[in-house]
């Protein structure tokens, strides 16, 4: 029974620690991701991302919806 009630609690500091890590990530990645656009705009790969203004002011807007 102990064992059962320590998992549970557990279980619960993980779900609420990967909630608001992705709260977090989710909420802030799009300022930097807009200003690191600007500096150097190409991915991994080589390909070259392209945003217009509408499109960079968008980001913030389209991540917090989600």
């Amino acid at each position: 029974m102990m064992q059962a009630s320590f998992l549970l609690q557990v279980l619960k500091v993980l779900i609420v620690t990967m909630a608001y890590v992705a709260l977090g990530a989710s909420i802030t990645w799009s300022s930097p991701a807009v200003s690191s656009i600007e500096k150097d705009n190409s991915t991994l790969v080589g390909t070259e991302i392209v945003l217009t203004a509408a499109e960079k002011d968008m980001t913030g807007y389209n991540m917090t919806l989600q």
